[in-house]
């Protein structure tokens, strides 16, 4: 265990020490005067069994005191502890990005579930989701950390759960509407549009960090992908089209899955040969929602380029309170115990 703050803790320590001492000091001088008056009134054996209980009493609550302090001064130093697992880190940052306009929400949760089954096939590689409409929401940001990003996607799952098609949407109960609000909150903040595929695109790609910069991710060489899952029914004027979002992403070294959102009886012929064209312009994989091998084809491109990273490249350092914490309220309730048989 080691201590973030050690300087600031140094310090307090010093503090401590002179009030502690000011304290014992002043508390001589108060037991002196306060035993000479009672010796009066009371016989010498008495007088003695009191003197020496008081004085337990008061080393238990000066200990509690300084516990209290010394747990106080260690939480404020901020104890960390380096993890010892021997996980494997891999060079992969792929973000999942999804429509969720009124459009494609008959189609969100397979592709939810598509994100689910990418999860458990994932070792080490840092994984994200972005959701968006008019405006964009980051469900999670890029995180190694599979127990967040699995409860996100159990919310997210369970906000499309009973919408299996257009029609399921008019029978949805209050709780399951609620849900769904809950999830796609804030992806709809623009009243003057819909659906702004390019801008919810962008989003995705502004979510790996400042673009062109020589960052951690650049530094590090690593790999970045996007998988897009969208209808491609634009409905609005967006800042970024399609095709600019698309070249913002090829502009940055980040390599595109577009899974196009459909039903076998409900295609768009011009919005899929649109996404399609621009997908293959762009250097990116395209793929229908109903394509039988489109999980495999993805995670196959993905494992494709994975290299990973020794894991003594990496240290994670993890936030180590809890020794302290009942360290603090041990000292509280040996102060409190002992000014409580004081006072009676």
């Amino acid at each position: 265990m080691t201590f973030v703050n050690i300087n600031f803790a140094i310090f307090f320590v010093a503090v401590f020490i002179l009030i502690a001492a000011f304290i014992i000091y002043n508390a001589k001088k108060f037991d002196s005067k306060k035993f000479v008056i009672t010796e009066i009134a009371f016989p010498e054996q008495e007088i003695f069994a009191v003197k020496k209980n008081y004085l337990k009493l008061k080393i238990i609550a000066i200990i509690g005191i300084v516990v209290i302090i010394l747990s106080s001064l260690c939480l404020v130093a901020r104890p960390i502890s380096l993890s010892g697992d021997n996980q494997s880190y891999s060079n992969n940052d792929i973000e999942l990005c999804l429509d969720v306009s009124g459009s494609t929400l008959s189609y969100d949760k397979k592709i939810i579930e598509f994100y689910r089954n990418l999860l458990s096939s994932f070792s080490g590689q840092r994984l994200g989701l972005t959701i968006f409409n008019s405006t964009s929401r980051q469900v999670f940001p890029l995180t190694t950390d599979y127990k967040l990003a699995k409860s996100r996607l159990d919310e997210a799952y369970n906000a499309f759960k009973n919408i299996n098609d257009r029609s399921s949407l008019d029978s949805l109960t209050e709780a399951d509407l609620q849900q769904l609000a809950l999830f796609t909150k804030g992806t709809s903040t623009n009243s003057a549009a819909n659906s702004l595929i390019g801008d919810g695109l962008a989003s995705c790609v502004f979510s790996f960090g400042k673009m062109g910069d020589n960052n951690y991710m650049e530094s590090q060489d690593r790999d970045k992908t996007i998988i897009f899952a969208t209808d491609n029914a634009l409905a609005g004027n967006p800042i970024y089209t399609l095709e600019d979002a698309m070249a913002l992403a090829k502009q940055n070294k980040i390599k595109l899955e577009s899974i196009y959102l459909s039903s076998s009886d409900s295609l768009d012929v011009d919005n899929s040969d649109n996404m399609h064209a621009l997908t293959n312009k762009y250097g990116g994989n395209f793929y229908s929602s109903q394509d039988s091998k489109m999980i495999d084809s993805i995670i196959s491109e993905i494992n494709s380029s994975t290299n990973f990273l020794n894991s003594d490249q990496i240290k994670n350092y993890i936030d180590d309170p809890e020794f302290f914490v009942l360290g603090l309220l041990f000292g509280l309730l040996l102060y409190l115990f002992a000014t409580y048989k004081l006072n009676e």
